[in-house]
This record gives structure tokens, C-alpha cells and sequence, in this order.
């Protein structure tokens, strides 16, 4: 042997070896890269960590297909709810889930509710695109009067600017309430409210809009009833839309408090939301330490058509395609606050509205809260001089219902 080779030898005994975590074959210290060698590692392209190889996972991007790692999958991607591949970019909304361009390239969006249909799915109405759930039901409406198909409202619906809704960034909320025919004929009461309310829209909004601010649907889960639908509007005008519809004239010999199947739906677009707020929303109205302020204000807790489950902060802003849960994010175009059970008081109506949009402005970055989701610092939040005007009922209700707490100073009411 020669004196080179030999010293190569030499120095290759002497070389510190480890063990790699991934095979268990060993290697020179020097080669190791977090206890792996370099055939068992990688570098994820997303966040540059190294890590195994089985966590190697290939998503598609517009820059292309990347390797990147099972943290970085959870956090940054989506599976398309077609095909079925990891992508970045989320397209629109497609039966309850994501779809990614190239999916939605075969797609069309739903005259009614902007969500994305495949071709196999698409009904064609008048010369319209629509879903399987707004296909127009015409003849439902001329037999039912004002009460219209299951969805109708959707395509017949425009938001209606107000004070609020120009002071919040554009936010309008929509709201559905559920009610059942006690002792009357449920469609000449739906008649009765729709001939009172909707002739009155320039003196209940802000703004004197004409349209109809009122509509009437039919719903599946109920026995006997129907659905108030409101137009988009802002939180000004709900306050003088229900003070004039939840009259005892009106409503008389219909019920919803007092049944198993009326609820009281709020809708707040998404409009301005990032996806950290409303993963702050869903967390915090799912989290079990607030359950008795949410129990309170939705007079119901986790039933059948409004589920509560604790919820991750990092993905709670991802639709899982189950729109019956606390807070339903099935919707492209809004959020939709499902915990209330249906009610005729107009006072409570209120209150869940106030408490919908309480809610999405305590998840802002700008209201100082930060990540402290539990129910003293909303109660402090919605008691603040730039919540007050928006909170009356809401925080009224509070004082009244939510025992064992300790409210801020001053947070009842005077009057309203």
C-alpha cells in the first residue's frame, strides 16, 4: 500500500460516524443533517426546514409542483374537492369544498350563489347556470304566494348600502329566520307581513332603497312554516326592518322560540375578512370556555343543525364541506352564524345580530384583543366607546340572561 493510501486509511478510521435516524446505516457526522443522512432527508421549499423523507409531500402551484413538508401542507394548501391533488391557490367554492384553476376551468359558477358546478351537475333555467340547490322553482311560488322555493331569494336579492355598511369597510349582514304556523294559514300570514313590511323600504333603510328588503322561502325542516330572508343591509337598517316585522299584529298565530325546528341564521360577508379573522370568529365561538356566552345569546347549544366543535386556530378559516355547524363557511360569499334558535322577540333578534357583528369586529387585528378569545375580554370589547352604539341589545341581553360573570363598569344600558 502506498503512503497516500495509507494515510487516506488512516483518516477515514479516524472520522467521527453516526447513526442515521432514517436508515440506520452509518455515515460520517459530517454528512448528517438533523440526525438523517443526506438519502433520507429534504428540504422543504416552502419554509427551507429539513426533514424525513416520508414527510415529503408534492402540492401544484402556480410556480409549479413543489416538495414541501407535512407542516407546510396543512398550513398553506387545500385539497380540491374534484380532483382530489394538493394545490396553493384556492379557485372558488365547489359542492361544499375548494377547487383549484384547473378544475374550475370545466366549471361554471351558479347564477344564484356564485359557487362553482361541474357540467354533469348544471341546470340550465331561462338561460341561466345554476346548482342543484337554487334551481328557480317557479310553480312553488305562484302556489304559495309570496313564499318562494328553497333558495329562491338568492338571485332575487341585491345588498342595500347604508351609514353602517360605508363605516364597516362594506359589510352587510343577512339574516334568516324561521317560523312556524301556529293556529293560521302560514301563507296568507307570510302575505300579511310581506304587504305591510315591503311597501314601507324607503322609510326602514337609510339610504331609501325601493327594493324589497323582505322575503319568504320555503325550508325543508320545517313543519308547518317558512322562511324570512332579509336582503343584505346593514345593522342601521335591521334594527328598523324587525322592529316593523316582529310586530304582535303581524306575527300573530305564528311561533318559532317555542319549537324543535326554527332557527335564526345570521350571514356576514366576507368581504375585507382575512382568513386569521375568521379563524379567530369560528375559534372562538367554538371554544368550550365560552360556552355559557354562547349558550346565552343562542338561547341553544351545539343541536342537530348548528354542531360545536373546538377548532385549531391555523385552519379553522378552512371550509371542511359541513355546513351545519356553529359557524357554516360553505358559503363563497359570506360567513354564517347558525347557533340561534328562532325567535319573535324583537329584542333577541337584535341582540343576535348585534352579536354576529360583535364577534367579526372583536377578530380584527385593530381591536387591540389580539389572540385573547374568551369571553371577559369580549365582554370588555363590546362595552368600548366604539362598540357601544352597536352593542345596545346585545349587551342588555347579556346583563339580563348571563349570570356568575363580572361585567365591565357601565356595560348595561341606560336605555335604547
Amino acid at each position: 500500500m502506498s503512503e497516500i493510501a495509507e494515510r487516506v486509511e488512516e483518516v477515514a478510521e479516524s472520522e467521527p460516524m453516526a447513526e442515521c435516524d432514517g436508515c440506520g446505516g452509518e455515515f460520517s457526522e459530517d454528512a448528517l443533517d438533523n440526525d438523517l443522512c443526506e438519502d433520507c432527508r429534504f428540504t422543504c421549499e416552502d419554509c427551507d426546514g429539513v426533514r424525513g423523507t416520508e414527510e415529503a409531500t408534492t402540492v401544484y402551484t402556480h410556480r409549479g409542483e413543489r416538495v414541501v413538508c407535512e407542516r407546510c401542507v396543512e398550513s398553506n394548501y387545500f385539497r380540491c374537492h374534484n380532483c382530489d391533488e394538493l394545490h396553493g391557490e384556492t379557485y372558488s367554492q365547489y359542492g361544499g369544498g375548494n377547487i383549484c384553476p384547473d378544475c374550475a376551468e370545466n366549471m361554471c359558477a351558479c347564477e344564484s350563489c356564485g359557487e362553482y358546478v361541474s357540467e354533469s351537475s348544471q341546470h340550465l333555467h331561462d338561460d341561466f347556470v345554476y346548482c342543484p340547490d337554487c334551481v328557480p322553482e317557479d310553480e312553488d311560488e305562484d302556489d304559495n304566494g309570496v313564499i318562494g322555493g328553497y333558495h329562491s331569494t338568492r338571485r332575487a336579492t341585491r345588498p342595500l348600502p347604508s351609514p353602517f355598511t360605508r363605516s364597516h369597510g362594506g359589510r352587510f349582514l343577512g339574516v334568516e329566520l324561521e317560523v312556524e304556523s301556529r293556529d293560521t294559514d302560514r301563507v296568507l300570514a307570510a302575505q300579511r307581513i310581506h304587504d305591510f313590511v315591503n311597501p314601507q323600504s324607503k322609510d326602514i333603510t337609510a339610504d331609501r332603497h325601493d327594493d324589497r328588503v323582505l322575503f319568504f322561502e320555503e325550508d325543508g325542516s320545517l313543519s308547518n312554516g317558512f322562511e324570512m330572508v332579509t336582503a343584505p343591509m346593514g345593522l342601521d337598517d335591521h334594527a328598523r326592518l324587525w322592529r316593523t316585522a316582529l310586530s304582535p299584529t303581524l306575527t300573530r298565530g305564528l311561533r318559532s322560540h317555542d319549537t324543535e325546528t326554527c332557527g335564526l341564521h345570521v350571514h356576514v360577508s366576507r368581504t375585507g375578512l382575512t382568513d386569521v379573522q375568521i379563524s379567530k370568529v369560528v375559534c372562538f365561538v367554538n371554544d368550550p370556555d365560552n360556552r355559557r356566552l354562547i349558550e346565552t345569546v343562542a338561547r341553544r347549544y351545539n343541536a342537530g343543525y348548528c354542531r360545536v366543535t373546538e377548532k385549531k386556530l391555523r385552519t379553522a378559516h378552512q371550509d371542511d364541506g359541513n355546513r351545519y355547524q356553529a359557524v357554516n363557511l360553505c358559503n363563497s360569499r359570506t360567513i354564517e352564524f347558525r347557533i340561534f334558535k328562532g325567535t319573535l322577540r324583537y329584542a333577541s333578534v337584535m341582540a343576535a345580530i348585534e352579536f354576529a357583528n360583535a364577534v367579526v369586529q372583536f377578530a380584527t387585528p385593530a381591536n387591540g384583543v389580539g389572540f385573547n378569545l374568551k369571553t371577559p375580554a369580549f365582554l370588555d370589547f363590546i362595552n368600548t366607546a366604539m362598540m357601544r352604539k352597536h352593542t345596545a341589545f346585545l349587551r342588555l341581553y347579556l346583563a339580563d340572561k348571563l349570570s356568575g360573570v363580572t361585567f365591565p363598569a357601565g356595560f348595561r344600558p341606560t336605555q335604547l
